[in-house]
């Protein structure tokens, strides 16, 4: 049970006194005073707490302070029994516990809890094993459905297609299948070695141990330990091993993106190697088409080279007209330059005349119009 806390105010004084001893407190006092009381409270509560549990645990029925049997708690602990000096008669708050009886029963809670903790961990170690197992089964299965995924795809979905028939080769997925089941049974096989072998060293453990029961060899707690101690460094090596494992798929990770890499840059590779080739057939039709290009500007070379010295042999052999024909010539080209300007003025009058005919011809049509309607 929890003890009685002074609050700083002593039963003797009256209320007046205790209502003046408050009015002279000021805010900042009765705030600290205030805490200091919930702390109490609280160390209180969990002081019960931690009774009520200790005795509920050991099954104690008690119906006031003076039926709890204080000396339960040196018997749990295996002290020394003392009488209980409670004098029948008293009231429930005068019965308390020793400092000493309290620190017993604090010890007792806290291996209780130990206890607890240590049970909770073993059990949430278990937990965690089962779901590492777990996990690793699932990431095997996982990898084994891609790589069976993958196969599958590069067994029956490319190899079997039919172009023509837009359909699938029976015989390959038959084939895929039958091999698939021919692996799973050799894993199963595998599989079925292994529990037996495993049930055999089970069985011999077990024997070995019937055996040490029967000569009298008792496991004592040094064996225990010794057992945790390589149990402890073969979960070490498991961890090493583990963690390699993950640096070896983090080194396959680096090197599938590295293949990957090169694979991309090999694929620019193809592209500019058939750039290059087009680019390359490209200039050599340019070249055929050039040597055919000049093939002919040498034949027309050849053939200008001929007419050039037919004309230049005509040039030789050509006899320029007397001047009588020239003063002619020019006499008959400046009256055809005159009759020209003659019919270009008399085709601009024509071309007047011909446009106000035409818009008295749109009047007379505009004056007749209405007559007509």
């Amino acid at each position: 049970m929890a003890t009685t806390t002074d609050t700083g105010l002593s039963s003797g004084e009256s209320g007046h006194n205790a209502d003046d001893w408050a009015s002279t407190l000021n805010d900042e006092g009765l705030n600290k005073i205030i805490a200091d009381l919930n702390a109490r409270r609280d160390a209180d509560l969990f002081e019960n707490e931690v009774y009520q549990r200790f005795f509920n645990r050991f099954g104690f029925k008690v119906s006031s302070v003076e039926d709890i049997p204080v000396q339960e708690v040196r018997r749990v602990e295996g002290g020394p029994r003392k009488k209980s000096k409670s004098r029948p008669g008293l009231s429930d708050r005068h019965l308390k516990l020793t400092w000493e009886q309290k620190c017993q029963i604090a010890q007792v809670e806290c291996d209780e809890y130990r206890h607890e903790m240590a049970k909770e961990e073993e059990e949430t170690s278990g937990i965690i094993s089962n779901l590492r197992a777990r996990m690793e089964d699932i990431d095997i299965r996982s990898d084994d459905l891609g790589k069976n995924k993958a196969e599958f795809k590069k067994s029956v979905i490319k190899d079997a297609f039919i172009e023509g028939r837009e359909a699938y080769a029976s015989e390959k997925f038959l084939r895929y299948t039958d091999e698939y089941l021919r692996q799973k049974d050799t894993v199963i096989d595998k599989l079925r070695l292994s529990n037996t072998a495993l049930r055999a060293q089970l069985r011999k453990c077990r024997d070995q141990l019937r055996q040490k029961e029967e000569m009298g060899e008792v496991l004592h707690a040094v064996d225990f330990e010794q057992l945790k101690i390589d149990n402890a460094q073969c979960l070490a090596r498991i961890d090493e091993r583990n963690r390699r494992i993950q640096e070896l798929k983090l080194m396959a990770g680096r090197t599938l993106q590295t293949l990957n890499n090169h694979k991309n840059v090999l694929n620019q590779l193809h592209r500019e190697k058939k750039r290059v080739t087009n680019e390359i057939n490209q200039r050599m039709d340019i070249s055929n088409r050039a040597v055919n290009e000049m093939a002919t500007v040498r034949g027309e070379i050849y053939e200008e080279k001929y007419n050039n010295e037919k004309f230049k042999a005509y040039m030789e052999s050509y006899r320029v007209p007397s001047v009588m024909d020239f003063v002619h010539v020019r006499e008959e080209y400046n009256d055809i330059t005159r009759r020209e300007s003659t019919y270009r003025r008399k085709l601009k009058i024509a071309e007047m005349a011909l446009t106000r005919h035409r818009k008295l011809w749109a009047q007379v049509q505009r004056c007749t119009v209405p007559k007509d309607t």
